[in-house]
């Protein structure tokens, strides 16, 4: 059977998330999700409240493996899949375990992609910028600046009849290899650095690296 993978799309607005079609053999899950460099792992979202009781996994007819590129525990990608493994496992009923790596499968996309080809990942963060440099040119819509008025705005077109028919595209222009799971927003245009950026002129002499996309 040809393999599919299926993509979550993370960038400047939206994100993808890739998964192999033939399922992970079951395994016992470890308690933590995984975490670059030996530092704690957690078990769930958020801050300071207590986790809610881990689902019973041991049984687990089905593993799923999960990953982004981000080592830091304390961003938005990391509480995003802790919720996913979290909540899955619960509504499964412990049927399915997650397990979650934090930059301990590849620190850059093209290393996630192929270890989601190897079959060594069930569903992996992906940006716009990587889905235009392999053949879909219509996903770097979301590279345009003001594209959406407002959050609300964003969620209603990518749960409506826009984000289905990006799906529908990347799914026929990657010939079913690659699928859209799911979006998520990495907010608007964030700076990520040490240096505190107030104004315009703060941006002065700096070099700052940018996503692939050409928009």
């Amino acid at each position: 059977m040809k393999k599919k993978v299926s993509l979550l799309l993370a960038g400047v607005l939206a994100a993808v998330s890739l998964a192999g079609c033939g399922p992970t053999p079951p395994a016992a899950a470890p308690a933590a999700t995984e975490a670059a460099g030996g530092g704690e792992a957690t078990t769930a979202a958020g801050g300071g409240e207590a986790a809610a009781p881990a689902a019973d996994t041991s049984n687990a007819e089905l593993n799923l493996i999960i990953a982004s590129n981000q080592t830091s525990l304390d961003n938005p990608y990391s509480y995003g899949m802790d919720k996913f493994k979290e909540v899955l496992e619960d509504i499964s009923g412990g049927k399915i375990s997650v397990t979650v790596h934090k930059g301990t499968l590849g620190e850059n996309e093209n290393e996630l992609i192929e270890k989601l080809e190897m079959g060594a990942a069930s569903m992996v963060v992906a940006s716009p910028g990587f889905m235009t440099a392999i053949g879909v040119p219509e996903v770097d819509i979301f590279s345009l600046n003001y594209l959406f008025d407002s959050f609300d705005h964003w969620e209603k077109c990518l749960d409506g009849e826009f984000g289905e028919k990006m799906k529908a595209t990347v799914s026929e222009k990657t010939g079913n290899n690659f699928r859209i799971m799911a979006y998520w927003s990495s907010s608007v245009r964030d700076y990520y650095g040490k240096k505190d950026i107030t104004k315009p002129d703060d941006l002065k002499g700096m070099t700052i690296r940018t996503q692939s996309s050409q928009v």
